[in-house]
């Protein structure tokens, strides 16, 4: 990105769609078997939308990240419809302003020599809760 800016929309849309998390609670209302399995009244259900940026028939190899994947753009992290997120283009122009600030202010940025991206998720699967990194300043 650092030679070829005109990569940097394509990997913050790449970012969005990959690791973004997204869940939406709900409680059963009444004894149901609606999706299969028996959910009583009181029980908490988890929709994970975010499985929908992941969704091979989509996005062709979802599980890999890939910064010049064309179809990067049409994933569902901001909503869709009537639910589309209002903030969506400031939270896209932000997301390109600060990897290209980050990129331009440091010369050499690379994972620490240990880093393997496994150890340092969430227990609830693709979120990092840290990432060890080196950076030289110019």
């Amino acid at each position: 990105m650092r030679e070829n800016p005109s990569l940097i929309p394509g990997a913050a849309e790449e970012v969005l769609r990959y690791r973004f998390t997204a869940s939406m609670d709900r409680t059963v209302t009444e004894d149901t078997d609606i999706f299969g399995p028996l959910m009583k009244k009181g029980d908490i259900i988890i929709a994970w939308i975010s499985s929908a940026n992941r969704d091979e028939s989509h996005f062709a190899n979802a599980d890999q990240f890939d910064i010049t994947r064309k179809n990067s753009r049409d994933h569902l992290t901001f909503g869709n419809g009537e639910h589309f997120c209002l903030g969506a283009p400031l939270a896209r122009l932000e997301t390109q302003i600060a990897l290209s600030s980050f990129i331009r202010r440091f010369p050499s940025i690379c994972f620490a020599p240990d880093f393997r991206p496994e150890e340092h998720l969430l227990k609830h699967g693709f979120t990092l809760n840290s990432l060890p990194i080196m950076i030289e300043q110019s």
